[in-house]
């Protein structure tokens, strides 16, 4: 297995196990790109540049789009979320990409330290901006395509970016951008053109580094990166006129590109025993709760509308009239809130005597019964029918 340099000052202790890294793929081909050759492998690209590097990693492949996920975090030891056609504020219309936000929700808020990890690789690095603890920061950019051979500036060295290179030249497809990261997010790079361009997401109690991100692509052999770009000449020109040929023009085999570099960046986040951020704001786990209550707050009311939609084009259809339900959900919480406030009160006020039984009234049928030593068995009380 390679190890970082010899000569690394760093003091960073690295796990050298084997391990197996689970490809979270979500990148559904267009039939399209599926005729591309060379012929597609996406998560056997990944394995082939992982291995290259270290021989001792094992993968398995999820093929999210089919709602391959792994039953538990721990089925693998650290995780990558691939590139994608689609945006990672697409859920609608993919609901997988709700169930890859609750995964990457789940990775990050972990405190151990020994839990999994991830690396996120374009659309993977827009998912960690985006959906980590729930921020969403993520949007098409008012500048265009991010294609062909680019680079950007490291502006937060780390001891695990080893070996260690200022400006790193990768490959690029893309169109959305993280916009902003999240408050226990790390700026580790980024250009002129896409100033998020790589990060390191921290868990928000422990300020453990959860995510390495980057929005190029290490797995684009470069024959791939041609011909999908020449599929998406429409689309490309239609929006900027005159960049595909200059993008192509910059894949010329003569131009060296730093996939390398940045995997062995990954499996080095990946293995090093790393010490919490400092520098990233520390929540604690009541604010951590509250945030995921009002993020799933904001997904019922999301799920409402989608659902409210569907019943108005239904009775569209059959040519009837849409009747509004009555919105369950905020009953519900206006009666969670006026029960808590009517405790409140109680509590507050003075506590009330109770006034004495007469003692000539006779007692009720149920103070006759003689009490048993074991438990009365608990019934099940009947559900009122609701009057709306």
């Amino acid at each position: 297995m390679s190890t970082p340099s010899a000569g690394s000052s760093s003091n960073l202790v690295y796990d050298p196990r084997p391990f197996r890294l689970g490809i979270l793929n979500a990148n559904q081909l267009s039939a399209q790109v599926k005729d591309i050759k060379p012929t597609p492998d996406i998560a056997g690209w990944f394995t082939n540049l992982f291995r290259k590097i270290d021989p001792t990693i094992e993968t398995r492949e999820y093929k999210l789009w089919k709602d391959e996920f792994p039953e538990e975090m721990e089925d693998c030891d650290h995780y990558l979320i691939t590139g994608s056609p689609h945006s990672v504020y697409d859920g609608d219309a993919h609901p997988w990409l709700y169930t890859l936000q609750s995964f990457v929700r789940d990775l990050v808020e972990d405190p151990d330290p020994r839990s999994p990890k991830l690396i996120g690789v374009c659309f993977g690095h827009q998912m960690a901006g985006f959906q980590a603890n729930g921020y969403k920061k993520v949007d098409r950019s008012p500048k265009g395509w991010g294609i062909g051979l680019r680079s950007f500036k490291v502006t937060n060295r780390q001891p695990w970016m080893d070996p260690f290179k200022s400006e790193v030249i990768i490959h690029y497809s893309h169109q959305d951008q993280v916009q902003a990261l999240p408050p226990h997010g790390v700026h580790l790079g980024g250009s002129d053109f896409c100033p998020n361009e790589m990060s390191m997401i921290c868990n928000p109690v422990t300020q453990q580094p959860k995510i390495f991100s980057f929005q190029g692509h290490v797995e684009y052999p470069r024959p791939f990166l041609r011909s999908l770009l020449e599929v998406r000449r429409e689309r490309i020109e239609k929006a900027n006129p005159g960049r595909l040929d200059a993008a192509l023009a910059s894949l010329d085999d003569r131009y060296r590109s730093d996939e390398l570099l940045l995997t062995r960046w990954a499996i080095n986040f990946l293995r090093a025993e790393l010490p919490p951020v400092k520098a990233v704001p520390k929540m604690t786990i009541e604010e951590m709760e509250k945030r995921e209550a009002k993020m799933m707050m904001e997904s019922a009311s999301k799920a409402e509308a989608i659902a409210r939609k569907d019943r108005e084009e239904d009775a569209k259809a059959q040519g009837e009239e849409y009747v509004p339900p009555v919105n369950f959900r905020k009953m519900l919480q206006a009666h969670e809130e006026n029960m808590k406030r009517k405790q409140q009160q109680a509590a507050s006020a003075p506590a009330q005597p109770k006034p004495p039984r007469s003692r000539s009234s006779s007692p009720s049928a149920q103070e006759q019964v003689p009490r048993s030593s074991s438990p009365l068995p608990k019934t099940k009380k009947p559900t009122p029918k609701s009057s709306f």
